[in-house]
């Protein structure tokens, strides 16, 4: 996981399918690859470090409920 903090998102490096094609909160279209801290991904306030721990919640209930 990278958590970082900054005043805009930094969602540039991620690939394009990762941008566009998002499923779910915090999941994006590439298999494997999930996105916490940054709302346009997650919820409201997962920008910040006391909400970004639902995004990383949501996250670990996607790995333990996979196949």
């Amino acid at each position: 996981m990278i958590l970082a903090t900054g005043y805009t998102p930094g969602d540039d490096w991620l690939p394009e399918p990762a941008r566009v094609d998002r499923p779910r909160r915090t999941l994006t279209g590439l298999p494997g690859l999930f996105v916490a801290g940054m709302p346009q991904y997650g919820g409201r306030g997962s920008d910040t470090l006391a909400g970004v721990w639902k995004d990383a919640t949501t996250i670990a209930q996607h790995i333990i409920n996979r196949p």
